[in-house]
């Protein structure tokens, strides 16, 4: 059996660049491609407390110990609440991690963010269908590595207005504390992860 080149934690390279094959024939030999009975997800986003926020599909890559990975292409069909459907225009892979307050979008070409966080309640499955209450608060990192919290005004506006339970307001609160960690150091999956499974999902497209 051949031995692997060392790998330094400073000079990452993807295991299928070590192990000399291509990326999807990797990840479809470990059994990580996630399940084929559903290969297209539809997004269904609400405001509190039940309000039609976004909904558009997308197309499952994969899964791993993050959560599962979902491709969205420019030409994908989105609704805005009551407004009428419209291309996205933008191609972007999103995390759906197990039990987290957030979702990630991680963008192959937007004019202004690397990364999005959107802060919400945990996603909830329902056969091919992904449901998630929106909380306002996003977190970003833009193109040069600077990272913040957005939609606090927005926030702060609709948990008076529209009556957010306590828990909510906490809850959405500190999990937009951990993303803006998270991504202020860099750490996994919003490092080397992300980009791995983005480039997985643009060969694939």
């Amino acid at each position: 059996m051949r031995s692997l080149p060392a790998v330094s934690a400073s000079a990452y390279v993807p295991i299928w660049a070590v192990v000399g094959v291509d990326p999807v024939s990797w990840l479809l030999s470990r059994g990580v491609m996630g399940s084929d009975e559903f290969t297209v997800v539809h997004m269904d986003s609400l405001k509190w407390p039940d309000r039609p926020h976004w909904r558009y599909d997308m197309t499952r890559v994969g899964d791993d110990e993050y959560g599962v990975w979902l491709w969205a292409g420019p030409d994908t069909i989105a609704q805005h609440g009551s407004d009428p459907p419209r291309r996205r225009g933008i191609g972007f892979v999103t995390l759906i991690p197990p039990n987290e307050w957030w979702l990630a979008m991680f963008f192959a070409d937007h004019p202004v963010y690397d990364t999005y966080v959107n802060v919400g309640t945990p996603c909830t499955w329902s056969e091919n269908t992904i449901s998630q209450i929106d909380l306002d608060l996003d977190v970003v990192r833009y193109h040069n590595g600077s990272c913040a919290v957005i939609d606090e005004d927005e926030f702060e506006d609709r948990k008076t207005r529209l009556g957010y339970p306590p828990r909510l307001v906490e809850q959405a609160s500190d999990a937009a504390a951990r993303a803006l960690r998270l991504l202020e150091t860099d750490a996994e999956p919003f490092r080397n992860v992300s980009a791995d499974w983005l480039a997985i999902a643009l060969e694939k497209r």
